[in-house]
């Protein structure tokens, strides 16, 4: 979902959680230096537990384009009668009711309508392949067109590690080769996964 929000240009604020990713707080400068407004989650914050069990979360100033369609919010369930002895509880007027949603937590959802196909949505990175003695791995993406942009704009730093260089698989449109300034160890696959996801 935050992936289809950040390519509709939907995405109000993001939400990065401490201590899923390493680097965060370097992560979260780079999507303010791209544009976005992006707040880091403490571990004291109520929501930081949600929102580090999905990894990333946004608040949207418009609905998703075609979302239902896309399969990405599943239908709401079927509603079930209420049981006579044991009323309804109201709604509470310090935590409204939102709808049900399939990722993200209560601060990415969109309404959903019942009976749209559903599709899981796929993740961007299919892999990443690191070289076991050299700062540098091979990332194969989804996206052809996408791993060719990654290629000619070069991303200056991944987390606090700089880019040296970024390479084309001749054999594979979809991956390319990235080579980084410190130890094989500085950068994971998560960090990997993290940062290509929301490119």
């Amino acid at each position: 979902e935050v992936y289809e929000a950040q390519h509709q240009s939907a995405i109000n604020v993001l939400f990065l959680p401490l201590g899923r990713y390493s680097n965060v707080e370097e992560q979260a400068a780079q999507m303010r230096a791209g544009g976005l407004t992006c707040h880091v989650v403490a571990e004291t914050w109520p929501s930081h537990a949600e929102v580090s069990q999905f990894g990333v979360a946004a608040i949207l100033h418009r609905p998703l384009l075609g979302v239902e369609d896309a399969g990405f919010v599943p239908p709401p369930p079927q509603s079930q009668p209420a049981s006579p002895s044991k009323p309804q509880q109201a709604p509470s007027p310090l935590r409204p009711e939102v709808p049900p949603r399939a990722t993200g937590g209560d601060l990415v959802g969109v309404p959903a309508q019942q009976g749209a196909p559903q599709r899981q949505h796929v993740a961007q990175v299919v892999s990443v392949q690191k070289h076991e003695a050299k700062p540098m791995a091979m990332v194969t993406l989804n996206d052809p067109t996408l791993a060719r942009e990654v290629v000619s704009r070069c991303p200056a730093a991944i987390g606090l590690a700089p880019v040296k260089a970024v390479e084309a698989v001749p054999q594979d449109p979809r991956a390319f080769f990235i080579l980084w300034e410190g130890s094989p160890n500085s950068l994971s696959e998560a960090d990997f996964r993290a940062f290509f996801e929301l490119w």
